[in-house]
């Protein structure tokens, strides 16, 4: 019988978790059609790397990949900006030396990227975390230095525009950035405030400051919305731990989750992400190379899962992104200590990561990579 099944594993091309017992868990394949990892490497000349993604979770590098940006990065930092637009097949990379931004067409057929144009600068200085809408005609970029978040409009002729009035006056350092889904609301995580600031977005683009919420972690890092539950978190390296919220995605109300904040039992945290139906929450701790993860309460409260936190199969896990389905954890590993890779890892339904075969897999730059993100196609 169990050679039987094992057979019928193969031919259909299914995902097994094991245990010590027979088999208990089937998962069937990863994505409804194709799939793209894309990843900010960070270089002086800075590029980013494509990658196409098999049923398994592998990576396999795009021809021509890394894509030049045309901008200039290298500065040391946990987070980046890179963000793609899903219904316009766009990507948008901030290059953080020469504070530009980069603009890319996706080719659906293939994954690989075309440049829109020459990168445009941002006006502020550090240019960090990006955000755009879902058309890609909205995109915000977090600038570090400058406290500031510049606005841009995509035209119809597939040229960046900022909008009037643009860089917009922020928080103590804004780094990492989220939008709502109505595009009305931009959530920013600032560093040295250790606060998240709410904005409200006007149809030109332009911003306004509306509330800052403080949280009771230190030096704010990535921040993570949760759409399907209306959970906001955010990574907080300063005291190894994070933070989380109810946000009202309409107006951008946000109350504490209890008992914040929430310890990771690692080293320097850099990025939050979380599965899609809310039941886990994934930390980056870049300094001892591990992730942590939490289940979530009835509450919202936040409680580590057994074995927490996991070491990770690369160096300086950095950003995340989890695919559709909530089954496979790609992860940058970048930072201030990361091995230039990209780890990827299949996520059991307890939500413990274990790598896949062939990982980590090489970004084929020597840049360090700050960002990543994923593109689903049916």
């Amino acid at each position: 019988m169990r050679i039987i099944l094992t057979l019928f594993v193969f031919i259909l091309g299914l995902t097994v978790y094991t245990t010590a017992n027979p088999i208990v868990y089937l998962q069937v394949n990863n994505f409804s059609g194709r799939a793209f990892i894309y990843v900010n490497n960070n270089d002086f000349e800075n590029s980013i790397s494509a990658f196409s993604v098999a049923q398994d979770g592998r990576l396999q590098a795009l021809p021509a990949s890394p894509f030049a940006t045309g901008g200039i990065g290298g500065k040391r930092a946990g987070i980046g900006g890179l963000c793609i637009s899903r219904k316009g097949k766009l990507l948008f990379a901030s290059n953080n030396s020469d504070n530009t931004l980069t603009a890319f067409r996706i080719n659906t057929s293939n994954g690989t990227l075309s440049r829109l144009g020459s990168p445009i600068t941002t006006g502020g200085r550090f240019a960090a975390g990006v955000a755009c809408n879902r058309q890609g005609t909205q995109v915000f970029v977090a600038n570090i230095d400058s406290d500031s978040i510049s606005a841009f409009n995509l035209g119809s002729n597939n040229i960046l525009q900022p909008a009037t009035g643009s860089p917009f006056q922020a928080g103590n350092g804004p780094i990492d950035l989220a939008i709502n889904p109505n595009n009305s609301v931009l959530f920013a995580s600032h560093q040295f405030s250790h606060s998240i600031g709410v904005y409200s977005i006007d149809l030109s683009s332009r911003l306004r400051l509306v509330n800052d919420v403080i949280t009771p972690g230190l030096i704010n890092h990535g921040l993570n919305i949760n759409l399907n539950t209306s959970r906001i978190y955010v990574a907080e390296l300063g005291n190894n731990s994070i933070s989380g919220f109810r946000a009202d995605l309409n107006t951008g109300t946000l109350t504490a989750l209890p008992n914040l904040p929430y310890f990771t039992d690692g080293d320097r945290p850099l990025a939050v992400t979380s599965s899609p139906d809310g039941k886990f929450v994934y930390v980056s701790n870049n300094n001892n190379s591990t992730i942590s993860i939490f289940s979530s309460n009835s509450d919202g409260s936040l409680r580590a899962i057994a074995g927490s936190p996991f070491t990770t199969d690369g160096q300086g896990p950095a950003s995340m992104v989890m695919n559709k389905k909530g089954t496979l954890l790609f992860v940058a590993n970048g930072g201030l200590a990361g091995t230039k890779d990209i780890s990827v890892y299949s996520i059991s339904p307890s939500g413990v990561v274990n790598p896949i075969s062939s990982s980590p897999f090489p970004t084929n730059s020597i840049g360090t990579p700050v960002a990543i993100g994923i593109l689903e196609i049916k």
